[in-house]
């Protein structure tokens, strides 16, 4: 059994905003307003990402990845109790798989 996802979340999957910096177009509106937050443990090399538009306010979120080396990785104990160095900056709608 494969697990099917749609082709956008694909596009957004793909995306890798830490290895092509802010310049990647959005895959949903092609604007240039991309951002992400990566949270995870460093000595695990674990942890997820935020990636969303600051244009549409369409993002994805990723759960269980390995650390990009090129992020800039918030740890879990520098997010506890401060929830604005992780969330978005605005509303987002995340995509579904």
């Amino acid at each position: 059994m494969s697990l099917e996802v749609s082709p956008i979340y694909k596009k957004w999957l793909f995306l890798l905003p830490w290895d092509k910096g802010n310049n990647s177009p959005c895959p949903s509106c092609d604007s240039k307003a991309i951002e992400y937050r990566v949270i995870g443990n460093r000595e695990k090399n674990l942890g997820w990402a935020l990636i969303w538009c600051n244009s549409c306010g369409l993002g994805i979120h990723i759960s269980r990845m390995h650390l990009p080396a090129n992020a800039k990785i918030v740890s879990f104990e520098e997010a506890e109790g401060h929830p604005e160095l992780i969330r978005p900056s605005m509303a987002v709608t995340f995509i579904e798989p």
